[in-house]
């Protein structure tokens, strides 16, 4: 039963529906029906409300694929399906809402790949696909997106290595792919995205070194590299990122020395960085807040509590 469900299927206009919103000539723009109790699956016919600009689902207990003649709303600038339990595949067609600026699908269970139709969405500046069980490599079309500011493809099953096409995302702010199998090195130029804040590349089978290009990120206040298989040193032009507040190194294979700019980042009177993690017995750190052990665990330099 729908929690609010105000005059649908009555002989009311439909515009006057619950969570229907219209124009000045009847044609419907916006479906807002989010955290209503819906269950079942998306209709097909949806994709005949050609002047629709918002399709908000999330929230419901909807289930089925997604109809593919969603792709047929031009028109379609947000698409909420976020926490429900969709399965089946994205639908390459989705590559024709070219006015889309927000594509959220995360939290359901889709399976296959991410289309590489994607990259034809230019209006694109919010894209979030997280806990799926979506496979296959990221596409380097993503990096045709340059609007965009938020990805979120974190806890899936994607493979493969991270483009280096993502580092034309210069005005991306969030970047979090992080609960995957990817593997290869950490792309250099992932280091031209200035305006990032948080990048998350955690828990996947990273190898390489740290990017000393990742001193360009000045705007960074959260990295998490942690649980990969990172080898060499921690590049000292971290040191530079004065916004910085979390970094997660640990579980990884670097040695050396935690450098001396990062620990007088860490101990500066007006200083962010409030946490710092790294294998401390690979890696000589007077300065971390928490050192782990593989397979010990994290324990605390400040307060002797271990996690």
């Amino acid at each position: 039963k729908w929690q609010y469900n105000s005059k649908w299927l009555s002989d009311a206009p439909i515009c006057d529906w619950y969570g229907i919103i219209c124009n000045s000539n009847d044609d419907i723009l916006q479906i807002y029906l989010n955290g209503n109790n819906l269950q079942g699956t998306i209709p097909s016919e949806v994709g005949l409300l050609v002047d629709l600009q918002v399709l908000a689902l999330e929230d419901n207990a909807i289930s089925g694929s997604i109809p593919l003649e969603l792709g047929l709303l031009s028109n379609l600038q947000y698409l909420t399906l976020f926490r429900n339990s969709i399965t089946g595949i994205i639908p390459s067609e989705f590559g024709l809402l070219i006015k889309l600026e927000n594509l959220s699908l995360f939290d359901n269970m889709l399976t296959g790949r991410v289309p590489s139709e994607l990259g034809l969405l230019k209006d694109l500046v919010v894209f979030g696909l997280f806990f799926n069980s979506l496979s296959g490599s990221i596409p380097s079309e993503l990096g045709l997106l340059t609007n965009l500011e938020v990805i979120g493809m974190f806890r899936n099953s994607l493979t493969g290595n991270i483009p280096l096409e993502l580092g034309l995302l210069t005005n991306l702010q969030y970047l979090n792919l992080d609960g995957s199998s990817l593997t290869g090195s950490i792309p250099s130029e992932l280091g031209y995205m200035i305006n990032l804040e948080y990048l998350s590349l955690d828990s996947n089978l990273l190898t390489g070194s740290i990017p000393s290009e990742f001193g360009l990120l000045t705007n960074l206040e959260y990295l998490s590299l942690y649980d990969n298989s990172l080898t060499g040193s921690i590049p000292s032009e971290l040191g530079i990122l004065t916004n910085l507040e979390a970094v997660g190194l640990f579980l990884n294979s670097l040695i050396g020395t935690m450098p001396d700019e990062i620990c007088e980042l860490r101990n500066a009177s007006a200083s962010n960085l409030e946490k710092l993690w790294a294998d401390c017995e690979e890696v000589e750190c007077p300065c971390c807040t928490e050192c782990c052990v593989d397979g010990g665990g994290c324990s605390s330099t400040l307060n002797e509590i271990n996690y």
